[in-house]
């Protein structure tokens, strides 16, 4: 029995796939892997799946984090099966040498993360279409820090169609009955 069933998880890597196939080219594209300078933008070694961005906990950076918040809107039905919208979002935490280094690092990682998933809409031939949603960046702590710890997040509206096929699977058991018996103990 075949069946085809699309999960958060499965849209969370092939959006990490697709970054982290496509940064790489980009980096070197936009000549931050600078092989003379002091700190060369380098891949992230880790890309973790959490609940929430700042969930992340890594010792190494630049550390790579990828989440859904679920499906958005309704899901739609059709006679190819049922469509639906998932909210996915790909972060990237840096360190920089001073405020200003970090913020830098920090937009750069975001545009070089919207342009790989907009490189690839369908996130490896898993989606039928990808939209940019929203960038949003964060330093920390605040100006004047020595050393400061950024992110950067790029959030994609991913549709994805026939996200339940169920193919040859059998229906379940008919309902034989509706009827409920509830007992109520009275309190002593």
């Amino acid at each position: 029995m075949t069946i085809r069933l699309i999960t958060a998880d499965d849209l969370c890597t092939s959006a990490a796939a697709t970054a982290a196939a496509q940064l790489p080219a980009l980096i070197e594209a936009r000549g931050l892997d600078d092989p003379d300078g002091t700190k060369p933008f380098k891949m992230p070694t880790t890309w973790a799946q959490i609940p929430v961005l700042e969930a992340l906990q890594s010792a190494t950076f630049p550390a790579a984090a990828v989440t859904t918040t679920g499906i958005v809107g309704e899901p739609r039905d059709s006679r190819d099966g049922i469509h639906a919208d998932w909210l996915v979002r790909v972060g990237i935490f840096d360190r920089g040498t001073d405020y200003n280094d970090t913020a830098f690092r920090v937009r750069e990682w975001a545009a070089l993360v919207r342009a790989a998933l907009l490189h690839d809409r369908t996130l490896g031939g898993l989606a039928t279409g990808l939209k940019l949603v929203e960038e949003t960046y964060r330093n920390l702590p605040q100006v004047g820090a020595a050393r400061t710890l950024g992110g950067c997040s790029v959030g994609v509206r991913v549709r994805v169609k026939n996200i339940a096929d169920l193919g040859e699977l059998e229906p379940g058991p008919a309902v034989e009955s509706t009827h409920n018996e509830v007992f109520v103990r009275p309190y002593t």
